[in-house]
């Protein structure tokens, strides 16, 4: 016999808080820690797409070595900065069809950025983007252009 899907994610989250109380009151973890592995896992299921998801979880598994490993030195905080640098700089050097990765920030282009973090709709949207670098900079009319 199979529990619903939206009856087995209520239990495995309060299984979770019932675990991470028990676990915070035997002393085992910090209550500050727990917060931070439930963002973690509130990050983890809004992440829109499965792969993408697991890529989070990659370099979230990546920091936390750093972290352990700069914790050793009495730096934990060192660590995780060194971490944060060599994702940002694998993000700056990763290109996608001969597009950088990080395009609208770098090389920085104002109104490019500012018209993917506001979108207008279709049909007030009159300009390609400058990243195709258009002939044209205007879209056809709606309709194709037909009378």
């Amino acid at each position: 016999m199979f529990t619903p899907n939206s009856l087995s994610q209520s239990m495995g989250f309060f299984g979770a808080i019932l675990l991470g109380d028990i676990a915070i009151k035997a002393g085992l973890i910090d209550a500050e820690v727990m917060v931070y592995v439930a963002i973690a896992a509130v990050g983890t299921f809004s992440a829109p797409d499965f792969d993408f998801g697991m890529a989070v979880r990659v370099m979230r598994m990546f920091l936390l070595i750093l972290v352990a490993l700069a914790n050793t030195f009495g730096l934990p905080w060192f660590g995780f900065v060194v971490g944060i640098l060599v994702l940002m700089l694998m993000a700056l050097r990763t290109d996608s069809l001969g597009i950088g990765y990080l395009w609208p920030l770098v090389p920085f282009d104002g109104p490019e950025l500012l018209s993917l973090l506001s979108r207008k709709p279709l049909n007030r949207n009159i300009h390609r983007p400058g990243l195709t670098l258009p002939r044209d900079r205007f879209r056809q009319p709606a309709g194709g252009g037909r009378t």
